[in-house]
C-alpha cells in the first residue's frame, strides 16, 4: 500500500460507474470511519491513474471535506493523502477484485454481462474468504453489490447466479431481460423436475392410466362402448406455436391446420366407438372451424349442440394490440351419443379465469374441466382425455370421484401429467428455482 496526494489522483474519463447515490456514498463514509478503510483504491502501475475503487475515492474525500481522518490496515492515514494498490503489487485474487470491483453495478451493462459479473465477484469472494478460512454468504454479495442501506434482495442476486450457469443455454442466452431468462430458466428446471418424478413413480399406484404416445395409434386399442364423457382439448389449426411474443406460454407441439384436422377426425369416429351407448363428448376448438368440424363430428354420428359452449378465460392473448381486441373466450364443441341426457343444466358461458402459473401452452383450468364433467358424469363413470396436455382432466377426475385414461404424446407435457398425480396437485404448480 502506497500514500497517495489525493490532489494527484487521475480518473479516466471512460470510467465504468456513472452514478453515486448519495445513501450508499453516506453509508460507505460512515463505515470507513467506524471500521476503517478495507480495500485501498487500486491504480495503474504509474501510481496515479484509477483502476478500480472510485466510490471509496469519493467518500474519502467527503471525509477530508469535514476535517476528519480515518484509519487504513489499523493506522491512521494522514489528512489529504489516499491509500492505494498498484496492480503490479497485488495477488491474483486482488487482480480479479480490481477487475469486477466496477462491473457489478455498472448501468449500461446487458442482462447477460450482469449476471456473469455478479457471478464472478461472488466466486471471488468465496476464494478470498475460503483464504482466510472464513466462508462468503450470498447475503453479503448482495450486500456489495446493492447496498446495505436498502433490504438486500438476495433473490435478484441468486438469480444472476442461476442464469450465469444457464447462459450456454441458446434459449437463455437470447432473452430481452433478466425476468424473462429466469422463466424461462425456470421452465427448464421444471420439466428436468417433472422428469425424474415421472420417471420415478409406479403407475401402479394410481387408478388412473396415463398413456404417452400418439392417439392415433393409442385410441383404436381401447374397447368399444367403454367410455362414459371424452374431454379433451387437441391443437385448433391456428398455428399457435408461432404465437411467439403474442403468448405467455409457447406452444410445444405443430398446429397446422392439416395436423388437427387429422386429429379432429380420429378423435370424431373412434371416440364414438369407444363411448358407451349413451356418453357424452367436449372438444375444445377454434370458433373459426366449429361449423368444419361439427359436421366432421355429426358424420360419425354424434349429435351435435347447434352453438359452441363458451369459456369467458378474462385476460387473453392480444394478437395486434394497435388494431384490435384481445382474444379473451375459446369455443367447446358438445356432443351426445345415444341421446344421452345432461345431469345438470347450466350456461352455455363458463366464466373462469387461467390458471396463474401455465405449464402448457394450451393449459386449461381444472376448475373447467370439473364444470363441464359435472353437467355429465356420476361418481364412477369412465373418462377420456386423448389430448392430456397438461392433464386437467386427472385432478378433475379425482374431484368428480372418476377414473380416466388420459393420452399425451409429447414426454414433456406426460411428465406434467405424472408430477401431478405424484404430487397430489389439484391445479396449476410451480417448482421453485
Amino acid at each position: 500500500m502506497e500514500l497517495l496526494d489525493i490532489n494527484l489522483l487521475t480518473i479516466p474519463p471512460s470510467r465504468q460507474r456513472t452514478e453515486f447515490p448519495p445513501d450508499d456514498m453516506d453509508e460507505l463514509s460512515m463505515s470507513i470511519l467506524a471500521k476503517g478503510l478495507m480495500h485501498p483504491p487500486v491504480v495503474r502501475n504509474d501510481g496515479v491513474t484509477l483502476v478500480a475503487g472510485e466510490r471509496r475515492f469519493r467518500s474519502i474525500q467527503a471525509i477530508y471535506a469535514v476535517g476528519l481522518t480515518f484509519n487504513c490496515d489499523g493506522k491512521p492515514v494522514p489528512l489529504g493523502f489516499l491509500p492505494v494498490n498498484r496492480l503490479s503489487t497485488l495477488s491474483p485474487l486482488e487482480v480479479r477484485e480490481a477487475e469486477l470491483e466496477e462491473n457489478t453495478i455498472r448501468l449500461d451493462l446487458s442482462w447477460q454481462d450482469r449476471a456473469k459479473a455478479i457471478a464472478d465477484l461472488h466466486e471471488l469472494r468465496k476464494d478470498q474468504a475460503k483464504e482466510k478460512g472464513e466462508t462468503h454468504s450470498l447475503t453479503k454479495t448482495a450486500q456489495e453489490v446493492r447496498g446495505s442501506h436498502v433490504t438486500v434482495n438476495v433473490q435478484s442476486t441468486h438469480e444472476a447466479l442461476l442464469l450465469q450457469a444457464h447462459l450456454a443455454n441458446p434459449e437463455v442466452a437470447k432473452a430481452k431481460s433478466q425476468k424473462e431468462a429466469v422463466k424461462i430458466v425456470r421452465k427448464i428446471k421444471e420439466a428436468e423436475h417433472r422428469a425424474v418424478l415421472a420417471s420415478a413413480f409406479d403407475m401402479q399406484t394410481t387408478e388412473h392410466t396415463l398413456i404417452q404416445g400418439d392417439m392415433t395409434q393409442y385410441l383404436p386399442t381401447l374397447a368399444a362402448e367403454s367410455i362414459d364423457c371424452i374431454l379433451t382439448d387437441p391443437p385448433y389449426g391456428v398455428n399457435a406455436d408461432k404465437f411467439g411474443d403474442m403468448a405467455d406460454q409457447g406452444h410445444n407441439y405443430a398446429d397446422t391446420w392439416e395436423n388437427a384436422l387429422r386429429l379432429y377426425r380420429v378423435l370424431a369416429t373412434e371416440g364414438y366407438r369407444v363411448a358407451k351407448p349413451e356418453a357424452h363428448l367436449y372438444t375444445f376448438c377454434d370458433i373459426t372451424h366449429f361449423d368444419e368440424l361439427a359436421l366432421t363430428f355429426t358424420l360419425a354420428g354424434w349429435e351435435v349442440w347447434p352453438k359452441p359452449l363458451i369459456w369467458a378465460k378474462g385476460n387473453g392473448m392480444l394478437p395486434r394490440p394497435e388494431h384490435g381486441p384481445r382474444y379473451s373466450y375459446e369455443t367447446i364443441i358438445f356432443a351426445s351419443k345415444g341421446g344421452k341426457r345432461v345431469l345438470k343444466v347450466d350456461n352455455d358461458v363458463i366464466s373462469l379465469s387461467r390458471d396463474a402459473t401455465l405449464l402448457h401452452g394450451a393449459q386449461k383450468p381444472v376448475a373447467l374441466y370439473t364444470n363441464l364433467l359435472a353437467r355429465s358424469v356420476l361418481p364412477g363413470s369412465v373418462l377420456l382425455d386423448p389430448f392430456a396436455g397438461s392433464g386437467p382432466i386427472i385432478p378433475a377426475a379425482d374431484e368428480m370421484r372418476c377414473t380416466c385414461t388420459a393420452i399425451e404424446a409429447l414426454a414433456e407435457n406426460f411428465a406434467i401429467c405424472v408430477a401431478r398425480i405424484a404430487q397430489g396437485e389439484t391445479d396449476s404448480f410451480e417448482f421453485p428455482l
